[in-house]
This record gives structure tokens, C-alpha cells and sequence, in this order.
């Protein structure tokens, strides 16, 4: 027997278990536990077994676990600076979680379980269905008045919703299978968008948008017969999306969308008490930082130490009122990158673009497979997002996010165990 066929069918059903409890807090991190946990049990039973001994780990895999691995150390060089761990251990939170993926991610490259890839697919339909069904309810049966977050919080569920729609359509175009199952994916992308209009949050949808223009460019690019039969069914998928951004019409999320004009004019007045005024303000405190402490970035705090000079720098007054209290600044940017760089200096910035190539390395090495497609299009919805949001600093949006990528890429095993 295999080494990985026994534990295949344990990850197949943490897999159906991950996708239909991703918006309940707090199972992405609960799930990431178990599966490293199982993982590490199995390696231990097989570990001396000469067919296990046989599996090796290629460079792709190599390069995505030493990513995670500078990410995760990444988060170290800053709290050495002005006696930061004085305030405790809270800045490693993430990292830690970095660090516990890099060896889920070590370990299942290592056993490569056999997964049916079925169990992944269905359970991105289920998925979509599902949390369409939870905003559906939120919206109209029991209305919370208010931006939906499922049952996890604002910004995670509409990312979550915002990947799971494009994960359908991208298997609706690209993954071959008769016209009832197409179907369903095409359902499942439709509802899937109601969680992340009814959650308003106006970056996902551009980061949404974003990811579908670009797999229709590379689907154009990659699809070398059937092209008309291509563009036919991803016309179907744009227009079943845009006939469910209509049936949100006048709702909470649309008219926060309208609201953004009136943001930029109020900025225009010198007013930046708005939702994006203040993602404007945090930018150029974040730019301050990196200016002030360019290789290692700051941590919470030095932030507070250095208030009053980011301030200056900056020309801005948001920082001070988070430091009027005299607790550690803790609040994130909005933005990956210049997190990254607020935060981990050049070095963090460093880690996070080569985690990202590590990422698109894995999908180019798949670019011919729908593995591939749909983990390109993970990706592509995560760097959208990082544009006015911080995914990869999120905790259950990362946990999401690597669980999602790995059971993707595993699901590459069983494929090529049969070719």
C-alpha cells in the first residue's frame, strides 16, 4: 500500500470539514491544528518504513516551506529593538502561525497523501452554496441591519465568499465534467458573491474582479482548442455574477460603494474620518515607519515610543490618538505591503515577495491542470486584497488561505500517481 493512502482519506475529510466551517470562527485555525497534529502522528508510524524513506521533496516544495519558514522569523529582528518583549509575546502570534504552516506544509510534502480531488471540488461547491444560503438568511429572513460576517467576522467571510466565487466559476470554465455538475459550480459562484456584497467590503470586490480578468487572459492564453467554447462559458459566469450583484441592489453593500465618491471629496476638504480617508492616513504613518526604521520595520512598542515623530513625518494625527492611550500600537495598515514593511522593514517585505513566488512557482508548475488554475486564482484574490486590506496578516484569513493552497497542491499527487 502507498504511503500516503490511509491518511489520504483522513485529509479528504478534514478538507470537506475546512471548506464548510471556513466562515465559522474559529475553525480555519482549529482545522490547521488538526491536520498538523495528524500529519505529525503519521509521520512518526511511517517514518522508518522504506517506502516512506523513498519520497523525496522536490525544489517547488522546498522553496514554498522555506518561505514560510523567513516569514515567520521575520517577525523576530523588531522585538529586540527598545525592549519590546518587555510587553509580552502578542507580535509572535502571527508568526507562530506562520511557522506551524511551514511544517503542515513540510509534512504533507513529505507524505503526500492520495486525495481524491473530487472531495476537494464538491467541497468548494458545497461551500459556495452554503455561505449564499448564511447571507441569504442574514439579508432577508433574520437581518442584522447591518454589513454581514456570517458567522466569523466582516472581513474574513467576505474574503472568504469573494475566493470561493471565483474557485466555482474558474472550475465552471476550466474543469470538465458534465453540464449538471457545471451547474451547480455556476449556482455555487453566484450565491458565493452574496457573502461579499452583503459584507460591503469594496477592495474584495475589486480584488474579485481583478482575479477574473486575469484567469480569462490566461485562460485565452492557455486554451489552444475550444476557444470559442471557452469564452461562451466564462460570458455564462460574468453574467450569472452580474445578475446577483443585481438582486443586491439598494442594499447596505451598494450603497457603500456609491459612498466611496463622497470619501474622496470629503478628503478633498481636508476631512479624513472616513473609511478611506483613514486607510490614507495609515499608508503614509506606515511609509513614516519604514522611513524611520527601513531594515527590521517597528514593533508595537517602538510605534509608541515613536508616535509623535511617524506624526511628523507622516503629516497625519491618526497615530497619536492610538497612542494616547500609552498601550502598544498594534493595529495593522491595510495594506500587505506596506505592512510588511511598517512592520518587518526590507527583510519582511523580502519574505513576502518571495513567499508569493514561491506560491506562483507551485501554479506555473501546474498552469496545464485546473490545481493549478484554482490556485492561481486563490492567490490572484489574496494580492487584490492586500492592496487595501491585510490578508496575510489576518489570522483565520491566512489560515484560509494556506489551507486552501495546500489541499489544492495535494490534490496534484493523486493525479499524478495515475498518469
Amino acid at each position: 500500500m502507498r504511503v500516503g493512502v490511509s491518511l489520504g482519506s483522513v485529509v479528504s475529510i478534514v478538507v470537506v470539514l475546512f471548506f464548510l466551517s471556513a466562515t465559522v470562527k474559529p475553525f480555519p485555525q482549529v482545522v490547521s491544528i488538526i491536520m498538523f497534529l495528524v500529519c505529525l502522528a503519521y509521520f512518526f508510524v511511517q517514518k522508518n518504513k522504506q517506502d516512506f524513506k523513498n519520497i523525496t521533496i522536490d525544489q517547488n516544495e522546498r522553496i514554498v516551506y522555506l518561505s514560510l519558514m523567513l516569514m515567520a522569523f521575520c517577525t523576530l529582528p523588531p522585538l529586540f529593538i527598545d525592549n519590546s518583549f518587555s510587553y509580552g509575546l502578542r507580535e509572535l502570534n502571527i508568526g507562530a502561525e506562520y511557522l506551524l504552516f511551514a511544517f503542515i506544509v513540510l509534512l504533507l510534502f513529505k507524505l503526500k497523501p492520495t486525495l481524491n480531488h473530487r472531495f476537494v471540488f464538491y467541497a468548494i461547491m458545497l461551500a459556495g452554496i452554503l455561505n449564499g444560503c448564511i447571507a441569504i438568511m442574514q439579508l432577508y429572513i433574520y437581518p442584522t441591519g447591518g454589513r454581514l460576517d456570517g458567522y466569523t467576522g466582516i472581513n474574513e467571510y467576505g474574503l472568504i465568499c469573494g475566493v470561493l466565487c471565483v474557485f466555482n466559476a474558474i472550475l465552471f470554465v476550466f474543469y470538465d465534467v458534465n453540464r449538471y455538475e457545471k451547474a451547480m459550480y455556476i449556482l455555487a459562484s453566484c450565491l458565493s458573491i452574496f457573502g461579499l456584497l452583503g459584507s460591503a467590503l469594496r477592495g474584495v470586490m475589486l480584488a474579485v474582479l481583478f482575479a477574473l480578468v486575469v484567469m480569462f487572459v490566461v485562460g485565452v492564453f492557455l486554451r489552444r482548442t475550444n476557444l470559442k467554447t471557452f469564452c461562451i462559458s466564462w460570458c455564462i459566469a460574468v453574467l450569472g455574477i452580474v445578475c446577483s450583484v443585481g438582486i443586491f441592489y439598494n442594499t447596505y453593500s451598494t450603497t457603500r460603494i456609491v459612498d466611496t465618491q463622497a470619501e474622496f471629496q470629503q478628503m478633498q476638504n481636508g476631512k479624513f474620518n472616513s473609511s478611506v480617508g483613514l486607510r490614507l492616513q495609515m499608508y503614509q504613518e506606515a511609509w513614516a515607519m519604514f522611513k524611520i526604521s527601513p531594515l527590521f520595520g517597528m514593533s508595537a512598542k517602538t510605534r509608541l515610543e515613536k508616535a509623535q515623530e511617524i506624526a511628523d513625518i507622516a503629516k497625519t494625527t491618526h497615530i497619536l490618538a492610538a497612542a494616547k492611550d500609552g498601550k502598544p500600537i498594534y493595529g495593522k495598515m491595510h495594506n500587505d505591503i506596506l505592512n510588511f514593511m511598517a512592520k518587518r522593514g526590507i527583510i519582511g517585505l523580502a519574505s513576502l515577495l518571495f513567499f508569493y513566488f514561491a506560491l506562483i512557482n507551485m501554479c506555473y508548475r501546474n498552469r496545464n491542470n485546473i490545481f493549478g488554475k484554482l490556485a492561481f486564482g486563490l492567490i490572484l484574490v489574496y494580492i487584490g486584497s492586500g492592496f487595501s486590506g491585510d490578508p496575510i496578516s489576518g489570522y483565520a484569513e491566512f489560515a484560509f488561505f494556506m489551507l486552501a493552497f495546500i489541499f489544492i497542491i495535494v490534490a496534484t499527487y493523486t493525479r499524478e500517481n495515475q498518469s
